[in-house]
């Protein structure tokens, strides 16, 4: 299996058991797939210790690498066995892969975060509209999960060199999104896949505070001036938004198989050039919240919040 921002992936087949988590059937990983899996060690070893089968020698090294294990530990304290904890390599290059340690952020610390993530990726040559807008989505989400779901995140990135992008992973173990923006009355009422929609709609929050709601908006507008993909995974469903050209996305949905299992809905002219596509499908119901982004090291197209929340609107009535 591929924990893979682009895969649906089920993390059932990572625990044969209560207290076992076996990373064998992982094949590959990406920022993404790293914080999901920090996310369920955690949430199962809060009932129940858990043993950490070693998984192949490659996926294993780059888990050490990004310092995965040095993490769980942490995290997990004496509730995780089976693991050698491994100090992570600093932010590195090698082949084609780029990365930075997983970390975990506490309240208020997002933008210390982001920081540290443009500087050490503008040192391996990334273009400056790319680090800024990855450090306003790093910022953004992690201060959503401050804000909303009333916890810490774990965040980490990596990217490649051909081509030249970045991968984003954000994740919590709070009250979920959903969960969060149904408090308000006036979304109460939703099914899970039009409140996870209906999330991205620019003043649209878990509280009837006025003036609220923007941030999830903000990370559509952000993934759509880099033709990107977001991707959030909350409550067993699953948004995923891809923004690229109508000839990558018509690949990338072929590759997956996409095509032939769901409606697939495009829009086309009013969006600079994008092509976006949106799928929903369900997902696993690990508690809280996990954010999967990528960005193309392109120039940046210009995009409004309100046309963001107009393609959102589009797609809400084709539901």
């Amino acid at each position: 299996m591929n924990l893979v921002i682009e895969e649906e992936f089920s993390l059932a087949q990572l625990t044969p058991n209560a207290n076992t988590i076996d990373l064998q059937p992982i094949e590959s990983l990406d920022a993404f797939g790293v914080v999901t899996l920090v996310c369920l060690i955690q949430d199962r070893a809060t009932t129940q210790q858990q043993t950490i089968l070693p998984g192949r020698a490659d996926v294993q090294q780059w888990l050490s690498k990004i310092g995965f294990f040095t993490e769980v530990t942490r995290r997990c304290q004496n509730q995780v066995i089976g693991i050698d904890e491994t100090l992570p390599m600093p932010m590195a290059a090698s082949g084609n892969d780029a990365f930075t340690s997983v970390r975990y952020s506490t309240p208020g610390d997002e933008r210390r975060v982001a920081d540290d993530f443009r500087q050490s990726f503008g040192a391996f040559g990334y273009g400056e509209d790319l680090l800024n807008i990855g450090g306003c989505i790093i910022g953004e989400a992690g201060d959503n999960s401050r804000a909303h779901a009333h916890c810490s995140s774990h965040f980490m990135v990596n990217g490649t060199f051909a081509p030249r992008n970045l991968r984003i992973g954000i994740a919590d173990l709070g009250s979920g999104l959903l969960t969060a923006f149904r408090r308000n009355p006036n979304h109460s009422h939703l099914d899970d896949n039009r409140a996870l929609l209906t999330s991205l709609l620019a003043r649209h929050s878990g509280t009837q505070t006025p003036r609220r709601g923007n941030g999830l908006t903000e990370l559509l507008k952000w993934t759509m001036t880099l033709k990107g993909t977001l991707r959030i995974d909350s409550g067993g469903r699953t948004l995923k938004i891809e923004c690229g050209t109508e000839e990558v996305i018509a690949r990338v949905l072929d590759w997956l198989g996409w095509s032939r299992i769901g409606e697939i809905y495009k829009s086309h002219s009013k969006y600079h050039g994008l092509t976006p596509a949106l799928q929903m499908p369900v997902c696993d119901g690990l508690r809280g919240t996990r954010i999967g982004v990528i960005l193309e090291d392109r120039t940046a197209v210009d995009i409004s919040r309100q046309t963001a929340n107009d393609l959102v609107e589009q797609f809400l009535r084709k539901l």
